[in-house]
């Protein structure tokens, strides 16, 4: 069948993202060293909103548990869950303000990366600035495909 995936590859397509994601990679035995002490747990309901387009951002998070979207307006950018990351353009340009809304799709738990963690986890684990990196050029492409695709 064409276009869809099997139950089976959905769930071994989920376990391959948690063991490649940055959670992963932030609770490496270097990366746990360095963030043990700065972490912070952030707990969602289902329809709470982690941030709103427009807020003030200071942190990236880190999905624990859970499924989140990130929205604009009516229009859903991506579902995110376990082992991904959310608001990481808020860390990298500093004073930014959020370009989407976060809100929680289910019960969500995720690891808060303030500016000071995030430095550390950058020298203490180079991997992790990658996959931060893989996945703002991921996200830029598929908006790249969409503004090409609603502009034709």
């Amino acid at each position: 069948m064409q276009g869809r995936i099997a139950p089976r590859d959905e769930r071994t397509r989920r376990a391959k993202l948690q063991r490649s994601g940055a959670f992963r990679l932030a609770h490496e035995p270097k990366a746990a060293d360095t963030t043990k002490s700065l972490a912070e747990t952030v707990s969602l309901d289902p329809g709470e909103f982690l941030f709103r387009e427009g807020d003030a951002a200071d942190a990236l998070y880190i999905v624990k548990k859970g499924v989140l979207r990130i929205v604009s307006g009516s229009t859903v950018y991506e579902t995110v869950r376990a082992g991904g990351i959310v608001g990481e353009m808020g860390i990298v340009e500093q004073g930014a303000r959020r370009t989407a809304s976060v809100i929680a799709g289910t019960l969500a738990e995720l690891v808060k990366i303030d500016t000071a963690k995030f430095l550390a986890l950058v020298a203490n684990t180079p991997d992790f600035s990658l996959e931060v990196m893989r996945i703002m050029a991921r996200r830029l492409r598929v908006m790249n495909r969409r503004h090409r695709h609603d502009h034709d």
